[in-house]
């Protein structure tokens, strides 16, 4: 990915805050996900859907990667919540 574009999409997730990391080293409490697993980060692009100036170029990038990486992909599915 054309790192100026990379830049802009951390650029995009970290100013909507979609993206929340804790320090966990330094005791702040992990994230538990729907897995039941413990992380220290959690990126939440739920309110991002309905605005396309960000969801589409989000979008645009992950689907170029796949392309440029060969990923065989058989279809692409999304979740309401």
């Amino acid at each position: 990915m054309n790192i100026i574009i990379e830049n802009l999409m951390k650029e995009i997730l970290l100013n909507t805050k979609a993206v929340k990391i804790h320090d966990v080293d330094k005791g702040e409490e992990a994230f538990k996900y729907a897995s039941g697993n413990y992380g220290p980060g959690y990126i939440s692009i739920k309110g991002l859907v309905g605005r396309k100036d960000i969801f589409k170029p989000l979008c645009f990038e992950l689907a170029k990667k796949i392309y440029e990486n060969d990923i065989p992909v058989d279809f692409v599915a999304g979740e309401g919540t």
